[in-house]
């Protein structure tokens, strides 16, 4: 089984940031992104089994940027990036991990109210089935996890100890393993709840990245919700176990 690397980058003169965390697809992987490298808009599933990834935009927007070594820019307007999924994604019982590599580029992105969405396929308002991963700084800066648990709507939230940087680069990992569900950031534990019953991660809709998932709705000035994420993705893993590094 291959090993999964965390190695950082020792910080050089000329750079206020580690190197991106190094992750590999291993056995228990269900989908893996690399997002710095594309072909023709599309980043390949380096799982083999198939769940693509695709530059979009809304309205016009800018499609996200593909830097060589680096990532996927986004510049939070509309661009995001959104999945094919296969079989493998489709998640509906048991342990699994969501695993992110991300940094953030500016400070008024930490400070918006309605905060950013990494990755989901669900809207607030769907309650069976479908998940969310996003940042918050309402009522706390913290990380929040919607999914469903037996077909009933839960929202795991996981305080930061301390504010997020601009241009540092994060691990954040989602792992249910067993009876607990947990959140990690950079393998330090920011939080874990007690579940017990199924959580389903499928949804009818694409899963997006870099956006909130639901196109459609809203808000009271009929503006699209957007929530856009302004920084840069370099990972993103799915696997078929908890990884809560225990």
């Amino acid at each position: 089984m291959k090993k999964i690397l965390f190695a950082l980058a020792a910080l050089t003169v000329s750079t206020l940031s580690a190197a991106p965390a190094g992750m590999e697809p291993d056995d228990h992987t269900v989908a893996f992104w690399d997002f710095s490298m594309q072909k023709q808009g599309q980043i390949e599933d380096q799982s083999g089994f198939g769940n693509t990834a695709a530059l979009q935009s809304m309205e016009n927007a800018p499609l996200p940027k593909i830097l060589p070594e680096e990532g996927a820019v986004f510049d939070g307007k509309g661009g995001y990036v959104q999945i094919q999924v296969k079989d493998s994604l489709k998640i509906r019982k048991g342990d699994f991990s969501i695993e992110v590599v991300f940094k953030c580029a500016s400070e008024e992105l930490l400070k918006r109210p309605s905060g950013f969405f990494l990755i989901g396929n669900k809207s607030h308002t769907e309650k069976i089935s479908g998940f969310l991963l996003g940042y918050s700084p309402w009522q706390g800066r913290k990380f929040c996890f919607q999914y469903a648990l037996d077909g009933k709507a839960r929202s795991f939230n996981a305080p930061l100890k301390k504010p997020l940087e601009t241009g540092k680069w994060y691990l954040l990992r989602i792992s249910r393993k067993g009876d607990k569900l947990s959140c990690l950031l950079d393998n330090q534990l920011l939080a874990e709840e007690k579940v017990q019953g199924e959580i389903s991660l499928v949804n009818m809709r694409a899963a997006r990245i870099g956006i909130y998932p639901a196109p459609w709705q809203r808000d009271k000035q009929n503006r699209l919700i957007v929530n856009g994420f302004e920084g840069t993705l370099r990972f993103i893993r799915f696997s078929d176990i908890g990884r809560d590094g225990k």
